[in-house]
């Protein structure tokens, strides 16, 4: 339903529906249901009212709502008008929301008009002299609302200012293919937060990918789990089901309640990172099941384990993705319909070459690439869904490709079969002695215990190995386990030199907004403790 080359809506769209926002649970409110014909009238409004308060193409825009209509309105209205969208977790804290700031460098700030949903980004605009504007739904006009806001302080923005004098309205005609659309931070492979603008067509690229691995068509409605700051909100959920001429259903927030919402509004399909998937797969389900066509994962790996009680409980396939920012997260991706599935493995799309960056035969330090069948190293990507560099970074760009490959920072195994296997990240793989030992292959050979519920694995220093294993464990309700069985068990299951130096029992293991393990923080904070 979106154009080809560019993320516009049709016009005029038809009545098909477009977005459904279910009531909050134990509210006695209809849902919001808005077609793709409303959601263009919304969006056209909402574009008018953006170039009143001086938005125009290239201006970057921090928008910092949670899920809900009112963010898809306006992030189609800023993509309409050429702007640059610059998501915000709106639950983040003030230092965490100054820090973003200080590096997207907004023209303005949009943020819910309900200060209790996003306080500390309001706040920490007007201590950076960033003019804010509020957002809300207008029930009684149905239609999104878009003010300037009154800022309080010395430091607040001078008043009716935002982003200096009204805007011309942006003409569809006007959008153009390398447009930068979303821009997002990220640390990359070298530490340092870098700038990472996806334009129409990398985005695009990767959203033909998963519609077509995926079969995705008009009758299907994805409920969104994954946030909105994220792109796997974005690109891999909201734009996949719009692309598809689908149906987003988006919660404004998760609940006991999501499974009955799922059934009750059609969804056939949904995207989450595990840790999501664990959380989902806690709450009460109709007892008369749940329809579903598949389940996408990707953000982070996936173990055997929690695919095999994903499709045991929903009764559909688990369909892995892989990929990073830098590709719109999900360039790689099992196909619904396809056999003989493995955790981290992953047919190659059409129009993305693979290579692996390999230490040379001389042995001087310098790397190659190659595409040879079993060869271990770091995964290079290049095609139309990857990124052709960071802005404004050449030398963050320098270190990151290699003979115009992107170096992902990932390990891994092109096979003869045209899969590639992801083994682990680079920097986190353990050097326990020479051996060389990936996390995750650690942490999917604990999983397999019955009384393991999560595991996070990371390195811990060692006087006669240099580096060793340390393992993070959360134990299932009504087991209990100690640092022995755990070791016992991986002796038992693989080689010796795979048994954990360190066990430590959690009650929960640190996460990034992807909902990747954060391993550094662990090793840090265990990394010294005997176990």
């Amino acid at each position: 339903m979106l154009q080809s080359d560019v993320i516009l809506l049709p016009s005029p769209g038809p009545d098909a529906p477009a977005i459904i926002v279910p009531p909050a649970p134990g509210t006695a409110c209809d849902a919001l249901r808005i077609s793709y014909r409303r959601l263009g009238t919304l969006v056209g409004r909402a574009q008018e009212s953006l170039a009143q308060l001086g938005i125009a193409a290239g201006s970057r825009v921090a928008v910092a709502l949670p899920n809900g209509a009112e963010f898809v309105v306006v992030f189609l209205a800023l993509v309409r008008q050429r702007a640059v969208v610059a998501p915000l977790n709106p639950d983040a804290k003030l230092n965490e929301q100054a820090q973003m700031l200080a590096r997207i460098q907004p023209a303005c700030t949009i943020v819910p008009d309900d200060p209790r949903q996003s306080p500390a980004a309001e706040e920490a605009s007007a201590a950076q002299h960033v003019p804010v504007a509020t957002c809300a739904w207008d029930e009684a006009a149905q239609r999104v609302l878009l003010r300037r806001a009154v800022q309080q302080g010395p430091c607040a923005a001078a008043a009716g200012e935002v982003a200096g004098v009204g805007a011309g309205v942006g003409a569809p005609d006007e959008v153009r293919p390398d447009d930068v659309v979303l821009l997002h931070y990220t640390s990359g492979t070298t530490g340092l937060p870098k700038a990472v603008g996806l334009t129409h067509a990398v985005i695009l690229a990767s959203v033909r990918i998963l519609t077509e691995a995926h079969a995705l068509r008009p009758t299907d409605r994805t409920l969104i789990v994954a946030p909105f700051f994220h792109v796997g909100g974005t690109c891999s959920s909201l734009l996949c089901a719009l692309a598809a001429g689908g149906c987003a259903i988006i919660p404004r927030s998760l609940s006991g309640a999501v499974w009955h919402q799922f059934k009750e509004f059609g969804a056939t399909w949904y995207h989450a990172v595990p840790t999501m998937h664990r959380l989902l797969l806690s709450f009460p389900r109709p007892t008369e099941g749940v329809p579903i066509r598949f389940v996408r994962s990707g953000g982070s790996s996936i173990s055997g384990e929690l695919i095999a009680q994903l499709e045991r409980t929903l009764g559909c396939p688990v369909l892995e993705g892989y990929g990073m920012t830098e590709t719109v997260q999900a360039d790689f991706c099992n196909r619904l319909g396809s056999d003989g599935r493995l955790p981290g493995h992953y047919p190659v799309p059409e129009g993305v070459e693979v290579r692996v960056r390999i230490p040379d035969a001389d042995g001087d330090q310098s790397f190659r690439l190659t595409d040879s069948p079993g060869c271990t190293g770091e995964v290079c990507i290049r095609g139309p869904c990857v990124i052709s560099g960071y802005l404004n970074d050449p030398g963050a760009n320098r270190e990151a490709f290699h003979d115009g490959f992107f170096r992902t920072g990932d390990l891994g195994t092109l096979h003869a079969d045209g899969r590639l296997q992801v083994t682990g990240r680079l920097k986190e793989m353990i050097n326990k002695g020479g051996e060389k030992i990936s996390p995750l292959d650690i942490e999917h050979i604990i999983l397999a215990h019955e009384a393991i519920h999560q595991v996070a694995c990371f390195k811990v220093p060692d006087e006669t190995y240099g580096e060793d294993i340390g393992v993070a464990v959360i134990v299932k309700p009504g087991y209990h386990l100690s640092p022995l069985d755990v070791k016992r068990f991986v002796r038992q299951q693989s080689v010796h030199f795979k048994v954990p130096k360190m066990v430590t029992f959690v009650d929960s293991i640190p996460t990034n907004r992807s909902g990747k393990y954060v391993r550094a923080l662990l090793a840090e904070r265990f990394g010294s403790v005997a176990a």
